[in-house]
């Protein structure tokens, strides 16, 4: 059970399930190189080891801002950002079938690792997975994060993408 505002701005206690919705990526791509950050040491190898790797290196700046993984030692190379335009290992990572379906509409997708112009993707997914883990440290396995994680009565909040 938790709080859920009633449409009115007070808050009523919630009861069942709760299903929310959230537009940004929560993982950057893995499947495509069995990796978050190809050729990079020591880095996490699940979304739940993202986040924390993140939400650690990211613990300084406010409003779970993420602008410190782009000048962050061996992380910042794989950002187009600010702090690093020439970004060494930057490249668009996308998923084929995404990729078909935007040309398909006249559309290209954006990659998780780009920070800069209007189409950026990495600012804001930075702030939600920071988000998710701090949602996830608070509220444990109470939280399942779909796809991630299977979604069951024991899990009321399910944070959807």
């Amino acid at each position: 059970t938790g709080t859920a505002g009633n449409g009115n701005g007070s808050n009523e206690s919630a009861r069942g399930s709760i299903l929310v919705g959230i537009d940004f990526a929560f993982a950057h791509p893995f499947c495509d190189e069995n990796a978050y950050y190809p050729g990079l040491a020591g880095t996490p190898e699940t979304p739940a080891a993202l986040w924390q790797c993140i939400a650690d290196i990211c613990k300084n700046d406010g409003h779970f801002y993420g602008g410190a993984m782009f000048a962050a030692p061996g992380f910042g190379d794989y950002y187009l950002s600010p702090r690093n335009h020439g970004a060494p290992h930057y490249r668009s990572r996308r998923r084929r079938v995404a990729e078909l379906a935007a040309k398909a509409s006249a559309r290209a997708p954006s990659p998780t690792f780009k920070a800069i112009g209007a189409d950026n993707v990495a600012t804001g997914s930075m702030a939600g997975m920071r988000m998710i883990h701090a949602l996830k440290a608070e509220l444990g396995d109470a939280v399942a994060v779909w796809p991630f994680q299977p979604v069951s009565p024991a899990r009321p909040v399910s944070p959807a993408r």
